[in-house]
């Protein structure tokens, strides 16, 4: 299992409490099947009620800035079984897939 908050350390970003969180829910999800970015915001709300959406969309963008995610533009079905290397996709608002790069 890749261990998101981990990745993001190694390569120097700054892990508040909150991103933590985030990093953790990513990851544990991740066992599990591909969360989306507002299955990501429910289990990390659960957690921590300051965390909002709009916290999970930047803490993503973040992630991705630090290259521990990678956006990619939508799949088709096809495409998706190619990626089966991949082990986490999170679906967002601009119908963009991100993937956990490990």
């Amino acid at each position: 299992m890749i261990d998101v908050k981990k990745m993001c350390r190694d390569k120097g970003l700054r892990m508040t409490e909150q991103r933590n969180i985030i990093a953790d829910v990513i990851t544990e999800m991740s066992a599990n099947g591909h969360p989306d970015v507002n299955e990501i915001f429910l289990n990390a709300n659960e957690q921590d009620k300051n965390i909002s959406i709009a916290t999970v969309y930047r803490t993503v963008k973040l992630f991705e800035e630090y290259g521990a995610i990678e956006k990619q533009e939508k799949f088709t079905n096809s495409q998706m079984k190619k990626l089966k290397r991949f082990n986490v996709l999170l679906q967002s608002r601009s119908d963009t897939i991100l993937l956990i790069i490990g």
